[in-house]
């Protein structure tokens, strides 16, 4: 919302702006338009909408904005960023991007850009509009004829200069002297010429000279230099006094010799390789004889290119005859429609291809997994490893022959999930593999509980080991009651350590399990005292990035703060209570996994019960080898506050490198919603939304487990429930 100027001195609808008004009124978003602190940039008129972007120099991000409106003006109808200062005569040269009635600049050159600072107004002359809307702003006090005349500081009463334009002399291949006169009217006045290759449409202008205070009309001109060979030139005087601003009307020369060929013939082509993330861009190029730098401008608005590739210049192409060319585009948002087209300058000018568009796929997709076929299909993936692009292990159980659980394991090669045979302990009523780690592409370590015969329900810890394609059981020490273990790291084949937890006591409580494999057995190992008021603990995840380092996470519950996160780290010797950060003013701070791409990058994900919204929302937590930070990551609910009992949660991430995380989870819009599939992406700077597919139809989807064999690899498995009670391995591939 502004309101539309018109620039004394020029011809009906020749020149407008918008000003942002001085109130504080809000603008898109709830955003305060405050002079000087919020500007618009890359703003489009098109079908009865404006759209436009607010960057908030306070936290460095844009904001998108929309509405319905009219465009106020014929011509020329903007709003440009501006950085945050309040005088504007402080800014210096700044880049901006803006748009005339939906176009460029490029397309509508402006005649002035005024401003509002503070305390009055500034004129920006435009110097050399350039194809990415760029141009130099030269401020300078401007005062004119208008509202506010007879107040303090507004212009000062009288004529304005009287300005005529004369032929031009001296015109050669390059070069032309430009001529007029500057009658000032009394008042100290300054001059100069503005020229271009098209009417009432100046590119460029000289620099300023002074036409003194006198009453008579002075003889004004210009050399101007640097133009093309055989080409009409349209020119004009502007004169500038305490009094306002005048022009005068236009006049044309043409340069000597033969005219340069034309600006190169570009255009637009289709896009191919489409991923989450990345992309490719096709189009042609004829440089028309000349020299040539090419690129394409692609954004997520029509008309609003907010990146171009290569960076500027661009390649180079030459020759008389289209060129294909292609580019590459990475760093792409998932599932987003983007607008592109080519573009290319020579010494002849700068043309434009026609817009195209394309929508990157979803970030994760569905694979085909090998389920067992049994009368009852129950059939669940609770943990994947991928220790290589493509090669994966995932394992889990299903309902056996025997009517009861068995355990499951499932290799990924390629594209192909194989079911492969695993053993189950001998008189075992009910086993499952919950978490499987593999240092090696046949080398793995599986972990979980298994139900004894005639153990009442009882649960004792369960290990498998696989060694090329073969699995066997490995003894594990196992606690009298309830005994599982929930994760497993290795580092190498002969150093993993696993975590869980097991009841004893009466009445009876939780108490938090480690394991310890050297090569040949598991040992027991002592966990760190737990804090104060100890009512039970369990640990639900566990990360060994490197010999004799981990990083186990769980919860434990206390008599005093009610559930809190529980983090304990291991030096190959002993374990050490941590720190974990928690949100303020919150409750039930839970710590579901971890993944560690080094001793010193580890990031924890889980959730926590925000008491004010009545939600539970996620929690990220990242380890820099000294301390736990916490992390912001956003929201899947559609509103910022619902009132209530909605739900998101993180319950697994891996993290290849340092500057890449996926994490996975769920969420609920309410209490009443459906359980929908949540996975976000952390990119090295912030965590994005990347949400898995949920497969259609299904009572119930839920994922169990994640792995990425690099940046560009990731899998996340789980379950899906049917409506007629049956249980389906679930697999996600996400490729980038």
């Amino acid at each position: 919302d502004g309101t539309a100027m018109h620039e004394n001195g020029l011809g009906e609808d020749e020149a407008w702006y918008e000003i942002l008004p001085a109130e504080k009124e809000p603008i898109a978003l709830g955003i305060k338009a405050t002079p000087g602190k919020f500007f618009t940039d890359d703003t489009n008129y098109a079908n009865g909408e404006y759209k436009f972007y607010v960057y908030d120099f306070g936290s460095k991000k844009h904001m998108y904005g929309h509405g319905k409106g009219p465009i106020d003006a014929n011509v020329n109808d903007f709003i440009v960023e501006r950085a945050g200062k309040n005088n504007l005569l402080d800014v210096g040269n700044v880049e901006s991007q803006g748009f005339t009635n939906g176009a460029a600049f490029a397309t509508n050159k402006t005649e002035r850009v005024e401003m509002i600072n503070g305390e009055g107004t500034v004129n920006a002359a435009p110097g050399g509009i350039t194809n990415k809307y760029s141009y130099s702003d030269q401020y300078k006090n401007c005062n004119g004829l208008g509202e506010g005349a007879g107040e303090e500081g507004a212009p000062e009463e009288g004529a304005l200069p009287v300005v005529t334009v004369a032929t031009a002399t001296g015109v050669s291949e390059s070069a032309a002297t430009v001529h007029g006169t500057v009658n000032p009217e009394g008042f100290a006045t300054t001059y100069h010429f503005e020229y271009g290759t098209q009417a009432e449409d100046f590119e460029a202008s000289s620099t300023p000279a002074n036409a003194g205070a006198g009453t008579q009309a002075v003889q004004a001109s210009a050399t101007v230099a640097g133009l093309r060979p055989g080409t009409t030139y349209h020119y004009r005087v502007i004169a500038d006094s305490a009094t306002g601003t005048e022009a005068s009307g236009e006049l044309t020369f043409t340069t000597a010799g033969s005219p340069p060929p034309p600006a190169p013939t570009v255009v637009t082509g289709g896009s191919s390789a489409l991923k989450a993330h990345s992309a490719t861009l096709e189009g042609s190029v004829n440089p028309n004889g000349l020299e040539a730098h090419y690129y394409f401008q692609y954004g997520t608005g029509p008309g609003l290119y907010e990146s171009s590739a290569p960076a500027e210049p661009g390649d180079t192409a030459t020759g008389t005859s289209p060129e294909k060319v292609a580019i590459g585009l990475t760093g792409l948002t998932a599932y987003t429609k983007y607008y592109y087209r080519i573009v290319a300058s020579s010494s002849s000018g700068t043309s434009y291809g026609e817009e195209m568009q394309f929508t990157t796929p979803n970030a994760w997709t569905i694979m085909k997994t090998a389920n067992p076929k049994t009368t009852l299909e129950v059939d669940v993936l609770y943990g994947v490893a991928c220790p290589a692009t493509n090669v994966c292990t995932a394992v889990g159980s299903f309902f056996g022959v025997e009517e009861h659980e068995a355990t499951l394991a499932e290799t990924l090669s390629g594209t192909a999930w194989e079911a492969v045979a695993t053993p189950n302990p001998t008189g075992s009523t009910g086993s499952f593999l919950q978490s499987v780690s593999c240092p090696g592409s046949s080398e793995c370590m599986a972990t979980g509980y298994f139900e004894p015969s005639g153990g009442g329900g009882t649960h004792s810890t369960l290990a498998e080991q696989r060694s090329g394609s073969t699995w066997t059981v490995v003894t594990t020490p196992t606690k009298a009651n309830s005994a599982s273990l929930a994760s497993v790291s290795c580092f190498a084949a002969k150093e993993c350590l696993t975590v869980g937890s097991y009841v004893s006591g009466t009445p009876a409580k939780s108490n938090v399990l480690v394991e310890l494999w050297n090569g040949k057995t598991w040992k027991e190992e002592t966990p760190a005292k737990l804090p104060t008021g100890d009512e039970g603990a369990q640990f639900s995840g566990v990360s060994c990035p490197a010999a004799k380092v981990c990083q186990a996470v769980g919860t434990y519950y206390s008599a005093t703060e009610g559930t809190q996160p529980l983090i304990e780290s291991w030096n190959g010797t002993k374990l050490t209570l941590g720190a974990p950060a928690e949100p303020k003013g919150v409750l039930e701070v839970k710590l579901n996994g971890v993944s560690c791409s080094s001793s010193t990058a580890c990031t924890a994900v889980g959730e926590y019960n925000n008491f004010e919204a009545h939600n539970f929302e996620a929690l990220v937590e990242r380890w820099n080898g000294t301390t736990w930070t916490l992390q912001e990551t956003p929201s899947p609910i559609a509103e910022s506050e619902p009132e209530g009992g909605a739900r998101w949660h993180l319950d697994y991430v891996a993290c290849p490198t340092a500057t890449s995380c996926v994490g996975v989870g769920a969420y609920k819009e309410s209490a009443s919603g459906p359980n929908v599939l949540l996975g976000e992406h952390w990119n090295g700077t912030a965590w994005e939304l990347e949400l898995p597919e949920n497969r259609p139809g299904a009572k119930y989807n839920t994922l169990k487990g994640v792995a990425c064999a690099t940046e560009a690899m990731c899998v996340t498995v789980g379950d899906t429930e049917h409506t007629n009670g049956s249980d389906e391995t679930l697999a996600e591939i996400e490729e980038f």
